[in-house]
């Protein structure tokens, strides 16, 4: 039981009960395209990364050390962080090429609109 957080049985199983219901939960919101297979890969890597830590702390003590953090909750906050502005950014990324696109659009519509009118008046 040298895997479990800390010992804590009570604790360990409900991490990992809920990290298994987040996969299923990722996994239905696919199923009803509600997520892309692309963005869903993000979530699932991070509930692999939550379950991997939840299962084998002695990992986040190494990465704790490696980065020179004392205190190990440091190191989940400090990924969560990085993992955040990750997906900040490639959620900007997107509204950008959205807003792109909806001004390509936009003008496309009152060309094809002034053409109508146009038209509409020679008649």
């Amino acid at each position: 039981i040298s895997i479990m957080i800390e010992n804590n049985l009570p604790l360990s199983i409900f991490i990992i009960t809920t990290s298994l219901s987040f996969f299923m939960y990722i996994i239905h919101r696919v199923k009803i395209k509600k997520i892309s297979e692309r963005e869903s890969i993000i979530w699932l890597l991070a509930g692999t990364i939550i379950l991997m830590f939840s299962m084998f702390p002695v990992l986040l003590h190494w990465l704790s050390q490696l980065l020179g953090i004392v205190y190990n909750p440091t190191t989940l906050f400090l990924i969560a962080i990085f993992g955040l502005i990750y997906i900040l950014l490639r959620k900007e990324e997107q509204i950008h090429i959205l807003n792109e696109k909806n001004k390509e659009l936009s003008q496309r519509i009152a060309i094809l609109e002034f053409k109508l009118n146009k038209v509409k008046s020679h008649d």
